[in-house]
């Protein structure tokens, strides 16, 4: 019993960490100031998404993305009427960058603010997924991939090209091994990161279009 209780703490953890920043930008750009969208968005986890049986009444035909942009709306309504705010710790994995980034962002309604921040999240995953595929069948590959991902956005310090860090690790086309980490995450590890989010015969597809409609792609 308490090792299952235990189980479904940790479930809700992680569903926090994964998920907090679409939160966090549907109840800022509903005009509320960062600190107020983050208690806000930690009553919202607090008080609803960890009650029991939350996720117990998610709709099998539209999945998580939807019934959680319900749930919220629903939320904001009540929280406007009781207008109250708690004192609460702010979890580590809450990243100050990157409220100010969300808040930065150019949203021009909440629901969209969500949906951007939903497919961020999802991403995130799909890497994850990546990652964790391609440690136990070809890690060097996703070595180099991680290289040339910190050299196109700039993050990367002084160090070795990618052609050098690829005969570093024996690769001898770092191009191609680059894309076969690029096209696994766009294909598989986005599919997986999506699948995770629906119920057992929900529509993945139309899932999937929406998200690729989101990343213009």
């Amino acid at each position: 019993m308490a090792q299952g209780k235990q189980a479904g703490q940790a479930f809700l953890e992680d569903f926090y960490r994964a998920y907090w920043q679409p939160v966090f930008a549907y109840f800022h750009f509903h005009g509320h100031p960062p600190d107020r969208a983050e208690d806000l968005m930690q009553g919202f986890f607090a008080d609803k998404a960890m009650s029991p049986g939350f996720f117990e009444r998610i709709d099998r035909e539209q999945g998580l993305r939807p019934y959680l942009l319900t749930a919220l709306r629903h939320y904001h309504i009540d929280a406007l009427r009781q207008r109250a705010s708690r004192d609460r710790r702010r979890r580590e994995f809450i990243d100050q960058t990157r409220i100010d980034s969300i808040c930065s962002a150019d949203h021009p309604s909440p629901e969209e603010a969500f949906d951007r921040e939903w497919v961020a999240a999802i991403l995130q995953r799909a890497l994850v997924i990546t990652q964790s595929h391609f440690f136990e069948v070809k890690k060097a590959h996703w070595i180099l991939f991680e290289a040339a991902k910190h050299l196109t956005l700039g993050t990367s310090s002084r160090g070795p090209t990618q052609r050098q860090r690829a005969g570093e690790l024996g690769i001898k086309n770092p191009g191609s091994a680059v894309q076969v980490v690029w096209e696994y995450l766009t294909t598989t590890g986005l599919r997986e990161a999506v699948r995770d989010t629906l119920a057992d015969g929900a529509d993945l597809e139309a899932e999937l279009r929406h998200i690729r409609s989101m990343l213009g792609s």
